[in-house]
């Protein structure tokens, strides 16, 4: 992820776990009064992420909450989105196309778990090129489904 970002609604930041000095990432949510609807929302993620449990998602440590704010914490193993990545990287088609693979790999995968992400973009995938990895993370619109069934004549 890199550093701090900012959206409208949350702070995501890098830090370290003081029980264990594992880093983690912090999704915080920046707003006191938006905290019923950010409590759904993060719970929403971490019960997702957690009952999917692949290892090419984001699955979330911990939900922390204190007086004021709520707090989605996960492991900090070195990734970064792909909109930062491609801002400091001149992509090829060669190289872009074993990436694309990847993504849809990912997408297959929760297709196959049966549930469908809803808002798949380029702050929500995200890459370790050091280690060639892909991962999805931000699942607070993800919906799970039951496959249908077809009946026989």
């Amino acid at each position: 992820m890199g550093g701090c970002q900012e959206s409208a609604d949350n702070l995501i930041d890098r830090g370290i776990n003081k029980a264990n000095l594992q880093p983690v990432i912090l999704k915080i949510a920046k707003s006191e009064s938006c905290y019923p609807q950010q409590l759904v929302s993060y719970c929403h993620q971490y019960a997702i992420a957690r009952k999917l449990a692949l290892p090419s998602i984001v699955i979330p440590l911990d939900l922390v909450k204190s007086d004021r704010h709520l707090a989605l914490v996960m492991a900090d193993e070195g990734y970064i989105s792909l909109s930062k990545y491609w801002r400091g990287v001149n992509l090829s088609l060669a190289d872009f196309f074993p990436l694309a693979l990847k993504i849809v790999a990912v997408v297959r995968q929760l297709q196959r778990h049966h549930t469908e992400h809803r808002q798949l973009n380029l702050d929500h995938v995200l890459i370790n090129p050091d280690r060639d990895r892909i991962k999805i993370t931000d699942f607070n619109q993800a919906v799970s489904f039951f496959p249908t069934t077809k009946k026989v004549k």
